[in-house]
């Protein structure tokens, strides 16, 4: 009796431990309590939500920014999907995503034009997974108003993109290390010596027609 209680204890702890922080499957609509989204003018830009996902369809630039600031201690799984079936935008490339995003010069992350220039005087760790047409899978940081740091890239065909196949993403930020997997395989980890504390996350692409599903965060 008494290991027995002992147990569920520890079972009923560890459940605890990993429910959702922030968590969104896109079954309710468009969450503008969770999302904010930067595009460009365009009428072929447009991010909704249909069929119990989010959908990206753009003919340039985006970022769709998760509103709330993460810690330096959390786990984010998503689903995501690079459409093609013969629509204006559709392009197999740029499945990107910024991560720990701040500003040392202003409290506002969001609210910029979505061009990457934009983000220059910000503080991130980012992803590029098929970019320059789907020939380069690239890891990086930016430290604000400094040069880029290129950290690791792939060109080999198993770290690029195939069309209409659905990507399990896992993101995770200990402390000092971070660590991309993608379809539980990894493809970047990352000891920084001087780690991003804290900062928002953001989906981000470039002329492409992408859906994302099974969000969710857990942060300690």
């Amino acid at each position: 009796m008494g290991l027995w209680w002992v147990l569920c204890c520890l079972i009923s702890g560890m459940a605890v431990a990993q429910k959702a922080t922030y968590q969104d499957n896109f079954e309710q609509g468009f969450n503008a309590d969770l999302w904010f989204v930067e595009t460009l003018d365009s009428a072929h830009n447009s991010i909704y939500v249909e069929n119990g996902q989010m959908i990206m369809d753009v003919n340039g630039e985006a970022t769709i920014w998760l509103k709330h600031e993460l810690n330096s201690q959390w786990t984010m799984e998503f689903d995501r999907t690079v459409l093609v079936s013969g629509k204006i935008n559709d392009r197999v490339a740029n499945v990107d995503f910024f991560w720990q995003v701040s500003d040392p010069h202003s409290s506002k992350v969001m609210g910029r034009k979505p061009l990457l220039a934009s983000y220059d005087s910000l503080s991130l760790y980012y992803a590029k997974i098929g970019a320059e047409n789907n020939t380069l899978t690239e890891f990086g940081k930016y430290q604000a108003d400094q040069e880029h740091v290129v950290l690791l890239e792939y060109t080999d065909k198993k770290h690029l993109l195939e069309a209409n196949k659905v990507y399990h993403f896992r993101i995770s930020v200990q402390d000092r290390i971070t660590q991309l997997y993608v379809n539980d395989r990894l493809f970047f980890s990352f000891t920084d010596e001087a780690p991003l504390p804290k900062g928002y996350f953001g989906f981000r692409t470039t002329k492409s027609r992408q859906s994302i599903d099974n969000f969710k965060v857990v942060q300690k």
